[in-house]
């Protein structure tokens, strides 16, 4: 065998916004459907938890403000970012 030329030239064939990933996307992002009894009480739980851990992230700022200890705002931030993903990869298996 030999090199005849140091050039690859490719024809397209498919149009843009016809190719089978974006057929693929266009048919997951139209399709619509109620969610199940599960899917709604898992919901509700990660809804509950996200508004305790607000209700806890503002009682340890107002306590730390009380007892004049240092309680830095971006820490609790830090606090509570860390702490909403646990409740939602706690949930992931139901």
């Amino acid at each position: 065998s030999q090199v005849l030329s140091d050039t690859l030239t490719a024809k397209v064939t498919v149009n843009p916004d016809e190719t089978f990933i974006n057929q693929m996307i266009r048919m997951v992002e139209s399709s619509k459907r109620p969610k199940t009894p599960n899917e709604q009480a898992v919901t509700i739980v990660l809804i509950g938890l996200t508004a305790i851990f607000t209700i806890l992230i503002g009682a340890l700022l107002g306590v730390s403000l009380v007892l004049s200890l240092a309680a830095d705002l971006s820490v609790l931030i830090a606090l509570y970012v860390c702490l909403l993903p646990t409740t939602i990869g706690a949930l992931l298996p139901s």
